[in-house]
């Protein structure tokens, strides 16, 4: 039938992932703040460059953070990040 799990996840993962986003919710805000900033110590003219800047950021620090970055935020403690090979966004290629 459907694409449900039975898979129960324990309170550790729902913590995490409300964490998670809200932690994404906050950097997106600050972006939004940045960008106002940034915009008002400029010209008008390169106030369109300024926002194009933005949403670059986010959409090159949110493939990061799909890449590697959920490796390093939930993997097994190492000596200094999380590492998991399977939870890196390239894992089983070849």
């Amino acid at each position: 039938m459907g694409g449900y799990s039975s898979e129960v996840y324990s309170e550790t993962d729902a913590t995490d992932t409300v964490w998670v986003l809200t932690c994404a919710a906050m950097v997106f805000f600050m972006q939004c703040g940045y960008a106002l900033l940034e915009c008002g110590s400029v010209r008008e003219k390169n106030s369109t460059s300024i926002l194009i800047k933005n949403l670059f950021n986010i959409c090159i620090g949110s493939l990061g953070f799909w890449l590697v970055g959920y490796a390093f935020a939930f993997g097994t403690q190492g000596a200094f990040i999380g590492f998991d090979k399977e939870l890196f966004a390239g894992n089983g290629f070849e």
